[in-house]
């Protein structure tokens, strides 16, 4: 699996089985989310049962239907009930939907939120379109890309967000849109991609505030477009007040909206049990920063005995990879197979991050998208530490995160060779080395999930 234009497949040009793989992908999915369910993955779910008389019901479930009953943005502090404070336009749209699907068709209720969490696979799929387009941008192509498809379309974590009921999938897919909006911007300075790039940050703010954290690597784009002198100073710094226009009221009007109203703090974090925040306690930062030993990755993620997951890092692989819920662990053919999934993920993850050092050192990639890969990485990087600590406990570790991070690093693995002959070998055997190790992580977690899901 070379990156050469010129060869194929098994005599098939690359664009069918990139098309192939995208649609096999998106029918997994699809029957990953209607084999397992909507309550299998979604932490802090809730319940949708009757409410009458101003009554509401905690979890994203909860949220959704009270959006869907009562048609206005709560008229009490949402502090008090636990996913009310989150920003409106995922349960927005979700009550829209069911508007549409249950209240006008009459469809069971059961199945209209299969329907919602399977609409969360859209929201995925536009995301890897997302990160496909920023690796064409940087140049990618060939087989390269095909490897990269592999990874964006069948890596584990993609399967997690997809199947959850919640707001991360979209949230995921606006910050996508917007990383990619930004890169074609630096590329053309069109005052309309700088505005569908403000439009996509602000939207991403209005599913998740977290959104935010890919603001640096856009802002590095920015100071880099008024060095490079490609457009005046002056209609960038207009451009740039056309951006701030649009994203900051977009992404901050709802916390800014609490603060008036319910004088909520305006980066209000949902507490934490007691139990947890003992456990937070209890490990030192060493503890929870070191390299984890094999035992910790042998042990299922979700288990009564919380003191093998106090981790990040063993914690990050095991959520990011599976889900013991959705997967059958109790039968040991499932067991190794999802174990063998895990520890190729991780070699996986070491070679993209060895390849993308590499690729910085060889300045494979322009100076500006060489900050802007290491900045994006290391914002978001930074943002799930500080959320790891606060929440130590494995059932809490967010997807949203993960999925978007991988971006950075696969871009310097794409570009780590050319395919030409002046590949150093160290170019040529990684470049061999993970292509394959995608195609056989592909297919083995196809397989897991696509026969193995609850």
């Amino acid at each position: 699996m070379e990156n050469a234009q010129t060869k194929r497949i098994l005599g098939i040009p690359d664009e069918f089985w990139i098309a192939f793989v995208i649609m096999i992908g998106i029918f997994l999915k699809l029957i990953y989310d209607i084999t397992t369910g909507y309550q299998v993955s979604t932490h802090d779910m809730g319940t949708w049962k009757n409410i009458t008389a101003g009554t509401v019901n905690s979890g994203h479930l909860g949220v959704i239907q009270y959006y869907f009953t009562y048609h206005h943005l709560p008229d009490f502090n949402p502090a008090l009930y636990s996913c009310y404070s989150n920003p409106p336009l995922f349960y927005v749209v979700s009550a829209l939907i069911l508007e549409i699907i249950y209240r006008i068709n009459g469809w069971d209720i059961r199945f209209c939120l299969n329907f919602l969490q399977c609409m969360n696979v859209v929201y995925v799929t536009v995301a890897s379109f997302c990160g496909i387009g920023i690796l064409r941008k940087f140049g990618v192509q060939g087989r390269k890309l095909v490897a990269c498809i592999l990874f964006l379309t069948f890596f584990p974590a993609f399967y997690n967000i997809g199947a959850t009921l919640n707001n991360d999938a979209m949230c995921f897919m606006f910050m996508m849109l917007a990383l990619n909006a930004a890169v074609g911007w630096y590329q053309t300075r069109r005052l309309k991609t700088i505005v569908f790039t403000a439009v996509w940050l602000g939207l991403g703010m209005m599913s998740k505030l977290n959104a935010v954290i890919i603001a640096p690597a856009i802002g590095m784009l920015f100071i880099f477009a008024l060095r490079d002198k490609r457009t005046e100073n002056k209609a960038l710094w207009k451009q740039y007040g056309i951006f701030a226009a649009i994203s900051i009221p977009l992404g901050m009007w709802w916390p800014i909206y609490n603060f008036i109203r319910f004088r909520m703090p305006i980066f209000y974090v949902q507490s934490i049990s007691d139990e947890w925040q003992q456990l937070a306690e209890y490990y030192t930062i060493p503890q929870r920063l070191m390299i984890p030993g094999i035992g910790l990755f042998l042990q299922p993620h979700l288990i009564a005995d919380r003191t093998v997951e106090y981790n990040i890092w063993a914690q990050t692989f095991k959520t990011a990879v599976f889900d013991e819920q959705a997967i059958n662990m109790s039968m040991q053919g499932t067991y190794i197979m999802s174990l063998t999934v895990l520890f190729l993920s991780i070699f996986i993850c070491i070679l993209l991050h060895v390849m993308w050092i590499h690729t910085l050192l060889r300045n494979r990639l322009q100076l500006p998208f060489k900050v802007f890969t290491v900045v994006g990485y290391l914002s978001i990087l930074i943002s799930y530490l500080k959320f790891c600590f606060s929440y130590p406990v494995v059932c809490t570790m967010n997807f949203r995160y993960i999925p978007v991070i991988l971006i950075f690093p696969l871009a310097g693995m794409a570009l780590c060779g050319t395919g030409a002959e002046d590949d150093s070998t160290f170019e040529k055997i990684t470049s061999k080395t993970v292509s394959w190790a995608i195609l056989v992580f592909s297919v083995m977690t196809a397989f897991l999930f696509g026969f193995f899901a609850v």
